[in-house]
């Protein structure tokens, strides 16, 4: 009777496992330099989107609140035309992504560092560049750790 208990427990979890993870090809991938070699899926009209993503700790969810109405916020969205005249400039500016691509980068005259990552769909209608920088501070005598996500994506219309 425990056997099959457990039999049973353990079927239920695996079941759960992976019926909670992302069906296989949905996920996004790691954009890499060899996507990049045949250009023509680029060409077309993109619609460029940014997001911008604040995690802050240390602070009361009242600070917390007042932080964030300072924040700016993302701009609208654009659109991007891609044409076999402007193709590779489109993909160098991806390749310099890829080149940085996970590697924690210096911010100028500071101390923080930001990390870029840069995704695509399976069917290559969808880049997502993630830029992220953490930074600590003293606010109002809170030690505040503060987590940037600043998201470009480009949409294939």
């Amino acid at each position: 009777m425990k056997k099959m208990s457990l039999a049973i427990v353990m079927l239920l979890a695996l079941g759960l496992a992976f019926t909670s993870c992302k069906q296989p090809g949905t996920q996004d991938a790691d954009l890499t330099a060899e996507d990049l070699n045949d250009t023509s899926w680029m060409i077309g009209t993109w619609e460029e989107k940014s997001e911008n993503d604040y995690n802050i700790s240390g602070i009361s969810d009242v600070l917390k609140k007042e932080v964030e109405k300072r924040v700016p916020s993302a701009p609208a969205p654009t659109e991007l035309t891609v044409t076999k005249d402007n193709v590779d400039e489109f993909a160098t500016k991806l390749k310099g992504y890829i080149a940085i691509a996970g590697k924690p980068q210096p911010i100028p005259g500071k101390t923080e560092t930001y990390t870029i990552n840069i995704k695509i769909n399976k069917d290559k209608t969808k880049i997502s560049i993630y830029n992220e920088t953490e930074t600590k501070m003293d606010f109002m005598g809170n030690k505040v750790s503060v987590k940037i996500t600043k998201a470009t994506i480009y949409t294939k219309k």
